[in-house]
């Protein structure tokens, strides 16, 4: 099976009703995501780590109190 053959078959099925994509996507997304990214951004990639907890009170315009988090799909 080729690359190109895998990802059509994931762009068919992610319209299915109960289909989640993003869970089955991300590996296949990550072999080229560094690639993509220092094209598109012009500096080299070192690092990617997906599903990063991000702490709600690290942010500006949050109270700095506020321990809850929530993940971002990757840290660059």
């Amino acid at each position: 099976m080729t690359i190109h053959l895998l990802f059509n078959l994931l762009d068919d099925w992610r319209t299915l009703p109960a289909y989640q994509l993003e869970r089955r996507a991300d590996i296949f997304f990550a072999i080229y995501l560094d690639k993509i990214l220092e094209k598109h951004k012009g500096v080299k990639i070192n690092l990617i780590i997906p599903e990063f907890p991000v702490r709600l009170g690290s942010l500006p315009d949050h109270n700095p109190l506020d321990n809850r988090s929530y993940k971002i799909d990757c840290l660059v």
